[in-house]
């Protein structure tokens, strides 16, 4: 009679654990992407919720879009404050460097009204 085994081999293990780093392998690009294109959707969902701020700001204000302020900038953000709660919504979240109001006012062009 031969006796039950027990347990798995050396070769079985290793088996198996190189069929599963295959699977990841073939799987993280997918997920990559995926995790990108989730990124750009609320990117895009950031952009509407401006698009609706900027609405009614200028219904609140008899359809007149804001003239700015002083300075070489146009300073959109802070009389836009009261149509809008959360920051997060100012950001792509795509963007990768910081995310600093002060660079992006002073990226923006200047606009005249």
């Amino acid at each position: 009679m031969t006796a039950k085994r027990k347990g798995f081999t050396l070769i079985e293990l290793l088996v198996v654990i190189s069929i599963i780093a295959l699977l990841l392998a073939i799987l993280m690009p997918s997920l990559t992407k995926v995790k990108k294109q989730a990124k750009a959707v609320a990117c895009q969902a950031n952009l509407r919720q401006w698009g609706l701020v900027l609405n009614f700001y200028t219904d609140d204000n008899n359809g007149y879009f804001m003239s700015g302020s002083g300075g070489s900038h146009f300073e959109w953000m802070e009389p836009a404050r009261p149509y809008y709660k959360e920051d997060e919504m100012r950001f792509c979240p795509m963007e990768k460097r910081t995310k600093s109001p002060v660079q992006i006012i002073g990226a923006l062009p200047s606009l005249r009204v």
